[in-house]
């Protein structure tokens, strides 16, 4: 009996179904709810879409350019992280290479796999409106389809290329956090980009408003600019639909057959173990001191997690226009922060969890000759080292703006932190895994207390640097919160101990 090797379809159908378990979502409530939106936008665009051409005629092409470039930084932030996923940490790629598949079709499957999940959000949203224009007669816009498609492909192969290429300069461990930090990067480059005018100073910003209206900068950036040629394919310019989808499909191909070999060696050295990789490391010599040695190996951890910090990073770059607008209008104890409260205790959450219930080995912690209410702590303690760090720039700023503001700062964001790390000792679930998604699926009461822990305490540090009397009820909510944790465990630090 002679039997054949799948093909490509056979693999991209596997690949999306890997990608659907990993979303853990039920397929019969998500199908009513994506049918329900979709009918939802069907009618909406069937209002808004009667003339579309006017979305792209004189300057008004301008914001719909910029906001065709915005989708399409998401789709490659969103393609940076899947890019990791895909390449390096699912596991199988061992499996796949040894098998009668050509490893070109496995790269490519993987690069289509990852080219559908990164524009499914944006086709869900956009689609609905191109058919509905299509329903009063625009038939160009369905070129919306293969120009999306194009476009998936290509910030697919960009994705693809630059993490490869990071792996050939740093080698699969580094590439992997450089290319989460940039796919991190990318996406906070669009939340940035809207806030500009409220980052920059009023003179700059002035100069930058004379600077659009010049006669250089419309070259760049008016109505006739290259820039808008991917608004003019997907509203079915017949030119720019055929560079869009003959651009995409080469740039994807090109990768494809250029990044082959560079993909082979990337598997081969993410599969070595790690001690041929690091061969010519120098042996590292034992600590002493429990705290030093539980510490330093939490922080270790913590800091080979690609995908955590990547997010963390995302959380910080999203500081930075509150902290310019506030700066710009020198309203700083307003409710900046407060704001800085509530993202450093959702860091801090988050790494509290990792370090705690993230333990993947809680059967070897347990067998230790130490007190494990000791083990436990101190975990939590390596998880608050960054969060404290990073505010500590911040209560020095503040001090010199008024030491009343900066002691009020202070005494609420250890009543926050404290919050949060208590909540993820009582709550402790060691052996869930490093995978910040289960965290919402192991205790969501437990979460939903903690962010009104964090809420309370935030909200306490502007009522206090208002003057106000409702500071002491955010305290109290504060309190509450960790309280009821810990009321609700079954035996205190059972699992712990």
């Amino acid at each position: 009996m002679h039997l054949r090797a799948p093909g490509w379809p056979w693999l991209l159908a596997h690949e999306l179904r890997l990608s659907w378990r990993s979303a853990r979502a039920s397929l019969v409530s998500l199908a009513v709810i994506v049918g329900i939106f979709w009918l939802l936008l069907h009618v909406a665009g069937w209002f808004l879409m009667r003339s579309p051409q006017r979305l792209v005629q004189g300057n008004t092409i301008v914001v719909t350019g910029f906001a065709t470039w915005f989708l399409l930084l998401f789709a490659l932030a969103t393609a940076f992280g899947l890019a990791v996923v895909a390449l390096f940490e699912r596991g199988d790629l061992d499996l796949l290479l040894s098998s009668p598949i050509a490893p070109r079709t496995v790269f490519a499957v993987r690069g289509l796999g990852v080219a559908l999940q990164c524009v499914g959000v944006i086709a869900l949203v956009w689609l609905p409106f191109a058919n509905a224009a299509v329903m009063h007669g625009h038939w160009r816009m369905l070129a919306g389809y293969p120009v999306l498609a194009a476009a998936a492909l290509a910030v697919t192969a960009l994705a693809f290329a630059a993490t490869l290429g990071l792996v050939r300069a740093f080698g699969v461990r580094r590439a992997k956090v450089i290319a989460q930090v940039l796919g991190a990067v990318a996406g906070a480059a669009l939340f940035l980009g809207s806030q500009a005018a409220n980052i920059v100073p009023a003179d700059w910003h002035r100069e930058l408003i004379a600077w659009i209206r010049s006669e250089a900068a419309q070259a760049w950036i008016g109505p006739r600019s290259a820039l808008w040629l991917p608004t003019r394919a997907v509203f079915g310019d017949p030119v720019a639909v055929i560079v869009t989808v003959v651009a995409g499909l080469g740039l994807f191909a090109g990768v494809a057959f250029l990044f082959e070999r560079r993909f082979l060696e990337g598997t081969r050295e993410s599969d070595a173990p790690a001690v041929a990789r690091r061969k010519g490391a120098g042996l590292r010599g034992f600590r002493s001191g429990l705290a030093t040695i539980v510490i330093l190996k939490e922080l270790r951890l913590l800091w080979r997690d690609p995908r955590l910090i990547s997010q963390t990073l995302l959380q910080i770059l999203y500081l930075i226009p509150l902290v310019f607008l506030g700066l710009r209008h020198g309203k700083t104890s307003e409710i900046l922060p407060s704001a800085v409260i509530l993202i450093t205790t959702t860091i801090a959450g988050n790494l509290a969890w990792m370090t705690v219930s993230g333990e993947e080995a809680p059967d070897l912690i347990r067998s230790a000759p130490l007190r494990k209410q000791s083990v436990l702590w101190l975990k939590v303690a390596a998880a608050l080292v960054f969060p404290v760090a990073l505010c500590i720039p911040f209560l020095v700023f503040l001090a010199m703006q008024s030491w009343s503001a900066a002691a009020i700062f202070g005494v609420c964001l250890v009543g926050a932190l404290a919050s949060s790390a208590v909540v993820q000792a009582w709550n402790a679930r060691p052996g869930s895994g490093r995978d910040l998604r289960k965290r919402v699926q192991s205790g969501k009461l437990a979460n939903l207390v903690e962010f009104l822990g964090a809420a309370g305490w935030a909200g306490a540090c502007f009522a206090l640097l208002h003057g106000t009397a409702w500071g002491l009820a955010g305290i109290a909510i504060g309190i509450a919160a960790p309280a009821l944790v810990w009321a609700m465990r079954p035996d205190p630090l059972a699992e712990a101990a």
